[in-house]
């Protein structure tokens, strides 16, 4: 699920202007922490992640889910995916 959903994240943020290299940090309600790197040069090339921490105390990621994301060139962007 999480890999799913940052892909989708990080493609609408492409298509709204940014910029790769991305970082993002995300932080579950269940204390995942998860900080990567998104790089490379669509549509050349497929996008690369390098994940730089990774701390995972449930692989079942609970919502909320707190996401924020740095480009190259100074835009952020937080997202958090809320509890239903």
């Amino acid at each position: 699920m999480i890999t799913d959903t940052l892909i989708q994240l990080i493609s609408t943020l492409l298509d709204r202007g940014f910029q790769l290299p991305i970082h993002v940090f995300a932080i579950s309600q269940n204390n995942n922490v998860v900080a990567a790197k998104f790089e490379g040069n669509p549509p050349k090339e497929k996008t690369r992640v390098n994940v730089l921490l990774k701390h995972i105390e449930d692989p079942d990621w609970k919502i909320p889910i707190h996401f924020f994301f740095a480009d190259s060139n100074g835009k952020s962007e937080s997202i958090k995916i809320p509890a239903s």
